[in-house]
């Protein structure tokens, strides 16, 4: 490991190293998730960057993403949106991106971190419920007997 900029190699002081440069004397030691491998990180920037150029927010985020994984995953499956496989697969993409988040992210607090997650889950299965709820109990709200522009 290279010394940082100013100091001995025998120097017993803890790691002031930045998280992105070896030279900077950042104030703070570096969080144990910056020391991985940025494929790893990958996934998590792009969510903020996402976040950050939209302008929405990351929990109105959770609400359309879902939405959009949901009709793909209908799609992708050649499933009707009232066949439950499209919501579980959401639901299973959902739960492994707020694992990766509790992985990723550190928070001083556990509860706060898992109840973020939870809401997180909760807001992005909302849309992709309601919609498998109308196709299964009111499909007629969704088709009509008589489609748009054929009278």
């Amino acid at each position: 490991m290279r010394p940082a900029a100013g100091r001995a190699a025998t120097d017993k002081s803890p790691d002031w190293r930045g998280t992105r440069n070896a030279n900077c004397l950042w104030p703070f030691p570096a969080a144990p998730h910056m020391n991985q491998p940025m494929t790893f990180l990958g996934w998590y920037q792009v969510k903020l960057f996402i976040e950050h150029a939209s302008g929405i927010s990351m929990d109105a985020l959770h609400i359309l993403v879902g939405f959009a994984i949901f009709l793909l995953a209908a799609w992708y499956l050649k499933r009707s949106v009232a066949d439950g496989l499209p919501w579980l697969a959401t639901l299973l993409l959902e739960i492994g991106n707020e694992a990766y988040d509790l992985h990723v992210e550190l928070w001083p607090d556990w509860g706060s971190q898992l109840g973020e997650g939870a809401k997180d889950v909760m807001l992005t299965m909302a849309l992709p419920t309601l919609l498998l709820m109308v196709a299964r109990r009111r499909p007629k709200l969704l088709a009509s007997d008589d489609p748009i522009g054929q009278a």
